[in-house]
């Protein structure tokens, strides 16, 4: 994996007219700067951008009695949708809407045996109340964090060193960084972008297995609370 130093430096090099900058973090030259910031943009760019398998992770919490609300982690760009599961029970849980849980919290309703929830403020609010017995609850999401520590690997949302790496794919930031660098300094860059945007297309494509939709099958598990034994046909 390149590091943010040569990230920058495969994406000027020919370009430039002058010396390549030896160093990108705490450099005040202004190409330096600009080749900092074009690296930050391209980062958070694509983040945004598509749900890539590379910032796929997983997030784990426990319930505690009588608390319904359990913050998000401040990393997370986006939840994986019907990924919210209590791995306690084996069950997944039910999101509801702002109005249906505004009604479970404040109107007279008949007890859920699983937990519904909905999100807000950060937070994933459940209802009804856990209990005394923990139930541990499990979900999917993408992160923020497009780059790392090289050496602890923790993440980040920008960039902090010249050691550290993307998460995502190098020549694809290599690009990105050369065609903003480009446009930033007035100088020709649609080749470039072009080069860039057809790199983008092959990667999504590329990302992650396709599923297969079967449309002509019943679904097994209907978005409804009952029970899961005990049935009489």
């Amino acid at each position: 994996m390149a590091t943010l130093l040569t990230l920058c430096t495969d994406a000027v090099e020919g370009v430039l007219e002058n010396a390549v900058p030896s160093s990108i973090i705490g450099n005040s030259a202004p190409t330096a700067v600009l080749l900092r910031n074009c690296a930050q943009d391209v980062g958070r760019a694509l983040e945004r951008g598509y749900k890539w398998q590379a910032l796929k992770k997983s997030y784990t919490f426990a319930t505690s009695d009588g608390v319904t609300a359990y913050d998000i982690p401040e990393e997370m760009r986006r939840f994986i949708n019907m990924t919210i599961w209590s791995d306690t029970d084996n069950w997944p849980l039910i999101n509801v809407s702002d109005a249906r849980y505004r009604e479970l919290v404040s109107g007279i309703v008949v007890s859920s045996i699983r937990f519904q929830y909905n999100v807000g403020a950060n937070q994933i609010n459940l209802n009804p109340a856990p209990g005394s017995s923990s139930v541990n609850i499990v979900f999917d999401y993408h992160t923020k964090y497009f780059c790392e520590n090289a050496s602890t690997g923790t993440g980040q949302d920008r960039w902090l060193a010249d050691a550290d790496v993307p998460r995502l794919d190098d020549n694809l930031m290599v690009l990105g960084i050369r065609y903003r660098y480009l446009a930033r300094q007035g100088l020709p860059y649609d080749e470039e972008k072009a080069e860039f945007l057809a790199a983008l297309s092959d990667l999504r494509a590329d990302d992650q297995p396709l599923t297969v939709i079967d449309v002509g099958c019943i679904p097994q598990r209907l978005p409804v609370n009952v029970a899961d034994g005990s049935w009489i046909i």
